[in-house]
C-alpha cells in the first residue's frame, strides 16, 4: 500500500505540487529472511519515471525492484490514467486498492505536478537534472 511522501522540493513550489504516494518497500534476500537485506544492482541510483498506462510504469517498477530510487511524475489533475483503470471498467476502488496501479507502480514515490505552469515545468527540469536515469513513454513532440 502506498504511503504519503514529500520529495526534496523547495517550499516555493509547494502550491504547484500535490504529493500522492510512495510504495518503496524493503528488499530482503529470499533465503536470508528478515535480517538479511538484499544488495540491489541499482542502489543509490535515482530514476525519474514520466510514464503512463502499463509499459512505461512496469519498466520503472522493474528499476525499483533492482534498488533504484524511482520518482514517478504525474499530472496534478487526475494523475496516471492507471489510477482510474477499475473505474473505467465500472468497478469501485473506494474500499480496496487499485491492484492494476499498485502493481505497475510498486517501489516508487509519486508526485503530481501542475505541468501547465512555469513552476511545474521547472520542478520537472530540476528532478530530471538530479537523476541518473530518465524514462518516458510519450511520442516525440
Amino acid at each position: 500500500m502506498f504511503q504519503p511522501v514529500a520529495p526534496n522540493i523547495s517550499s516555493d513550489f509547494m502550491p504547484t505540487v500535490l504529493v500522492l504516494a510512495s510504495g518503496r518497500g524493503e528488499r530482503f534476500a529470499a533465503s536470508g529472511g528478515q535480517g538479511n537485506k538484499l544488495h540491489a544492482l541499482l542502489d543509490g541510483k535515482r530514476v525519474i519515471d514520466w510514464t503512463v498506462w502499463q509499459q512505461g510504469p512496469v519498466a520503472g517498477a522493474m528499476l525499483g525492484d533492482l534498488g533504484a530510487d524511482v520518482i514517478k511524475i504525474e499530472d496534478k489533475d487526475g494523475g496516471d490514467f492507471g489510477r482510474a483503470m477499475y473505474a473505467i471498467n465500472g468497478m469501485s476502488t473506494a474500499d480496496q486498492p487499485n491492484a492494476y496501479f499498485e502493481v505497475n507502480n510498486r517501489n516508487k514515490k509519486s508526485v503530481a505536478i501542475d505541468l501547465r505552469t512555469p513552476k511545474g515545468r521547472e520542478i520537472v527540469q530540476q528532478l530530471i537534472a538530479g537523476a541518473d536515469i530518465f524514462i518516458h513513454n510519450f511520442r516525440p513532440g
